[in-house]
């Protein structure tokens, strides 16, 4: 895992350098590699939020759904019995994101706050995700 770890690193690297296709190549990759362990921990998730933002800054507002809704799934089966974790909270903020996009504001709305719920009980105030969120609820709000 601690190599997939790095993966993101490299792509969020690379997405931040404007080299979108060289991270979601390197995501996927990981993300194969990964999913081909079975595994259930927090980075199947990880991965499908950052191909999701990726997806969103290509204007693949379809992909990036379908990303953001596995997202969601693998990191509750992550947190298991645990009441939240940062990586729902984030995967939250990214399936809200591209609802927001896609002009589904109720669903939007309805999923930023479960993603602040979850970061609310993870994070500070100053995390990047939680501004992210907070940001996205003023927009959602805004209309």
């Amino acid at each position: 895992p601690a190599e997939h770890n790095l993966a993101i690193v490299q792509a969020v690297i690379s997405k931040s350098a404007g080299r979108l296709n060289d991270a979601e190549t390197e995501l996927k990759r990981a993300q194969e590699r990964l999913d081909a362990l079975g595994l259930k921990i927090g980075t199947n998730a990880s991965l499908r939020v950052v191909r999701s933002e990726i997806a969103v800054e290509q204007g693949r507002l379809q992909d990036a759904q379908g990303l953001a809704l596995d997202a969601v799934e693998r990191a509750r089966a992550a947190r298991g019995d645990l009441p939240s974790s940062l990586v729902s909270g984030q995967a939250l903020l990214a399936l809200a994101t591209v609802q927001w996009k896609l002009g589904r504001i109720a669903e939007a709305h309805q999923s930023c706050s479960l993603a602040l719920e979850q970061l609310v009980a993870t994070t500070g105030e100053q995390h990047l995700s939680m501004r992210r969120a907070r940001r996205l609820a003023l927009a959602i709000a805004a209309g």
